[in-house]
């Protein structure tokens, strides 16, 4: 009764342990690097030295003075103050500038800014450091390493960050949200969980409309496989639309048109 066990069980156990602790780590450490770029091209003036002012904000993005949309920590800026206003006051005129903004991430912002009772603006300040943090680790998470290889995450790591438009992603956009849920969607489908991948498929597509291409190519890679009734299918390009479809019904009952954004 003494004896330490061992066998192939403990030992699978030991190593899906140490690959999550590692992929816990090395997440958490690209999330400070990114996070700490960010910070010094915003806080200590790295973005001052040889670069172009950039012009004057269009008049919609001027605060109004009794609804002021605002910045959040200097980080907040450009469509995030689409998707505040829109967070704060839903679908205003003008029409045209605000519909092509989906309602996910404003519902998303509204919703935590009610149950944490923190300004609309931290909200998306916050909402943007959460989903780049999700993006971090699920990117070194054990199921993505295992089926892209540890090198190909190394180099999309090293490619992220030096990518310019990864400042976005602490800018209170949607740019970090639509890498996670992209990588969440590609995690489930390669786990198996088609239905799973199909229905967050269609959850982030209220989000963004990229996600509507997305859940057509998973459901025809779907069908090539299991080579399911049309019925089938049907109901999997509704689940992966259903995002996109449910904006599309408020297009046409609150402003005359489905595609109306």
């Amino acid at each position: 009764m003494g004896r330490n066990m061992r066998g192939p069980v403990p030992a699978i156990l030991g190593r899906n342990t140490a690959g999550l602790f590692h992929g816990l780590l090395a997440g958490v450490v690209f999330f400070s690097i990114h996070a700490a770029l960010v910070a010094h091209h915003v806080y200590f003036g790295a973005s001052k030295r040889g670069t172009v002012d950039a012009p004057a904000p269009p008049a919609f993005y001027e605060p109004a003075p009794l609804r002021q949309e605002s910045h959040s920590h200097a980080l907040n800026r450009w469509d995030a103050l689409l998707y505040e206003s829109i967070a704060r006051h839903g679908y205003q005129p003008p029409m045209d500038v605000l519909l092509p903004w989906f309602p996910g991430y404003p519902i998303l912002a509204k919703g935590v800014a009610l149950a944490t009772r923190l300004p609309v603006p931290a909200t998306l300040t916050l909402l943007s450091a959460v989903a780049t943090l999700g993006f971090w680790l699920l990117l070194w998470s054990p199921r993505l390493r295992s089926a892209l290889g540890s090198k190909t995450v190394a180099i999309a790591s090293i490619l992220v960050l030096a990518w310019p438009g990864a400042f976005f992603w602490f800018a209170g956009m949607t740019e970090p949200w639509v890498a996670f849920l992209m990588l969440a969607v590609l995690a489930a489908w390669l786990s198996n969980r088609r239905a799973a991948a199909l229905v967050l498929c269609g959850l982030a597509a209220s989000f963004k409309q990229v996600f509507a291409l997305v859940g057509c190519m998973l459901v025809l890679l779907r069908w090539l496989k299991e080579r399911e009734r049309p019925m089938a299918v049907f109901l999997w390009l509704i689940a992966s639309w259903s995002g996109l479809l449910a904006y599309a019904f408020y297009c046409a009952v609150f402003h005359g048109s489905p595609v109306a954004f």
